[in-house]
């Protein structure tokens, strides 16, 4: 029974200055590693970690560096590759001191045009090299860590690819929906709900494949969303559709049998919450029955954190250790998509990837490099131009599409290790 292990809301934050010893939030990431430990050895392997969301604090390079490190540390425990990590941003790996003038202009714009026209604005907008740039900056830190695990976003690639894998005979696919495009400092709490916005066409690919398993991933649940009326059916798609923010584990099933809907708890929510600070993470297996219809077996392992039981660790949830359902498997009927234009087909068809290759491992290593050496290594090879106006995030999409294109991606990662 494939199994995956879901995490949300970990708020890696780098405390510069601070005692190591003295903060509390990495000796509760410790106690969470102790118990993926016991997990594993109960449950065994994991097919790939899958993150929904506010991976930093901040939003911060350091903030990224440091859950690089952990996600290193549990691929190693749970027994997949480190490039097997499947992620989409939440409204905390916004880097807001990104946010100027013209992102608060196009923030009220799509906060007060009617919902209806929602996805299209925000698909105009993103098609457009101005308004791609005021919206992808604040996430140009999360897109630099992103861009190693292929779930990065670009003018080009608003939506990434599909990550593939089997699963009892069929094609599992796991999608992302990115939802933090307008996020600020005031949509972070129940009052202001209501305030987002994700667009329709990072639905229009769940479920294309009739006869495949579909997992999507998005950091805002829908009642967080301007345009959730017109994408809640495409949701439905998803046979899983997994979602953080609210650092309140649930789990529903809907009234077909058909999808279900796992929020998760947060990894590491702030401890001055008034809801209540209760950690946790899941690990979820996956299985397909034989039957006329056949059924998805979804088996979700609740593990928390056991202030109520006197512990200072993680464990099972004393009320929900381990939650059982069926989903019924029939051929996927999407809604009716609106059509995209020709010219915006490029961005909009993500090409599925299998979640495990070599071409993946290897960008991977490729990315985790210092900068520095690996840029240099690139204009060595000529990936990277004299006179080229391109630096940071936008030099890596540039090698790394260029070593892809001329077959030299393991040229590169060889020079790389020589230095």
């Amino acid at each position: 029974m494939p199994r995956f292990l879901h995490l949300s809301d970990i708020h890696f934050t780098n405390r510069e200055g601070g005692a190591c010893d003295l903060d509390v939030e990495a000796a509760i990431r410790e106690r969470m590693i102790d118990d993926v430990k016991r997990v594993h050895k109960e449950l065994g392997d994991m097919r790939a970690i899958l993150v929904v969301g506010d991976i930093a604090g901040r939003g911060g390079v350091a903030d990224y560096q440091i859950a690089a490190s952990f996600l290193d540390s549990l691929c190693d425990i749970v027994g997949c590759e480190r490039d097997q990590v499947v992620c989409v941003p939440g409204n905390h790996d916004i880097n807001r001191a990104a946010h100027g003038p013209l992102h608060k202009a196009v923030r009220h714009q799509l906060r007060t045009i009617p919902a209806p026209e929602l996805s299209d604005t925000l698909r105009d907008l993103l098609a457009d090299d101005s308004g791609a740039q005021v919206l992808l900056e604040p996430l140009r830190n999360y897109n630099n860590f992103a861009l190693g695990y292929g779930c990065d976003i670009s003018p080009g690639k608003i939506v990434w690819s599909p990550k593939t894998l089997k699963l009892d005979g069929r094609d599992l696919y796991i999608h992302g929906v990115t939802s933090p495009w307008i996020s600020n400092n005031d949509d972070g709490h129940e009052e202001d709900e209501k305030k987002l916005v994700v667009g329709l066409f990072q639905y229009r690919y769940i479920g294309a494949d009739s006869d495949g398993i579909h997992v999507a991933l998005c950091h805002h649940p829908m009642r967080w969303l301007r345009d959730s009326d017109q994408v809640s059916t495409w949701a439905r798609v998803a046979h899983v559709y997994l979602t953080g923010h609210e650092h309140e584990a649930g789990i529903i099933v809907a009234p077909d049998r058909r999808s279900m809907h796992i929020a998760s708890g947060a990894v590491n929510p702030n401890r001055t919450e008034a809801a209540g600070w209760i950690p946790a993470y899941n690990v979820i297996e996956l299985a397909v029955s034989d039957g006329d219809p056949a059924e998805l077996e979804v088996r979700v392992h609740v593990q928390t954190w056991q202030a109520a039981q006197g512990r200072a660790e993680f464990g099972p949830d004393a009320d929900q250790p381990v939650v059982e359902h069926r989903i019924v498997l029939q051929p996927v009927s999407t809604p009716t998509a609106p059509p995209v234009p020709a010219e915006e087909q490029h961005a909009l068809v993500p090409e599925p990837e299998p979640i495990k290759s070599d071409t993946r491992a290897m960008m991977y290593r490729v990315m985790r490099a210092a900068p520095d050496i690996r840029r240099a290594a690139a204009r060595e090879m000529g990936l990277l131009r004299e006179g080229e106006e391109v630096a940071g995030l936008e030099a890596d999409r540039t090698l790394l599409r260029r070593a892809l294109e001329s077959d030299r991606l393991d040229e590169l990662e060889e020079r790389i290790q020589r230095g």
